[in-house]
């Protein structure tokens, strides 16, 4: 089967657990596909990229959609939850947070967590990705932030939680989850967190992080490959 790796940074630590070898992934062609800066668009049946766009990619700047049996988008979901970015987390609260922030209710939290994947270009770009494709599409979640990030003291989510910012980011990764599943519909299939007591804590465990604690490393995209590759494999006929 013919698998292409698509997305933006995070597409490393699947491209990096691949060069590795011994891949779950050995039996199938795989290419990547990653824009670092620029948005990509999906027009006629392939993903395009503008003139001002970084790509890294094993088959040129124009990846032709209908080409492949498998496409695995990494990673999607809002941007991380970082001081610079207008993210809702830095916006908004649920009632039973105790912070400074304006308080919302849970349907408000999830209405606003949908608006916020909807104004997101890659979860927009993911969508239509499954649209278009000519063989299945699988999303890749957003990873949870290593816990090295709750160690800053200069990050404004954790200045405003204090040590009820795992309780904070594991309900907002499951609503968002919960989410971009009902927004693909049978489109294609979201993958689900590589472990439920990661996301029940709010964190990816430290061994799977990198300098910096939103992207993953090889360890947590070989645990990607293996996902794709379980649904890859062929059913026993008996």
């Amino acid at each position: 089967m013919k698998v292409c790796v698509v997305g933006n940074s995070h597409v490393a630590a699947i491209r990096s657990a691949w060069a590795e070898g011994s891949s779950p992934l050995t039996a199938h062609h795989v290419d990547f596909f990653a824009v670092a800066r620029g948005d990509p668009a999906v027009a006629a049946g392939h993903l395009v990229v503008s003139g001002a766009a970084t790509v890294h990619s094993t088959v040129g700047d124009r990846l032709d959609l209908s080409a492949y049996d498998a496409i695995l988008v990494s990673a999607v979901g809002n941007f991380a939850v970082r001081n610079q970015h207008p993210h809702p987390l830095l916006a908004m609260a649920l009632p039973q947070w105790h912070c400074t922030l304006p308080k919302v209710s849970a349907s408000v939290f999830r209405r606003c967590v949908r608006h916020g994947l909807g104004e997101f270009a890659w979860v927009s770009l993911a969508l239509q990705i499954a649209e278009a494709a000519r063989g299945r599409t699988y999303l890749q979640p957003w990873p949870l932030p290593a816990p090295d990030v709750a160690a800053d003291p200069d990050w404004k989510l954790g200045k405003l939680h204090g040590s009820g910012v795992a309780g904070v980011l594991s309900t907002y990764f499951k609503v968002q989850d919960e989410e971009l599943r009902d927004m693909l519909g049978s489109r294609g299939e979201v993958l689900p967190y590589p472990r439920q007591e990661w996301l029940d804590g709010g964190f990816t465990p430290a061994e799977f992080g990198t300098r910096d604690p939103w992207h993953m490393n090889a360890a947590y995209g070989r645990i990607v490959l293996q996902q794709l590759a379980d649904r890859l494999a062929p059913t026993d006929p008996r």
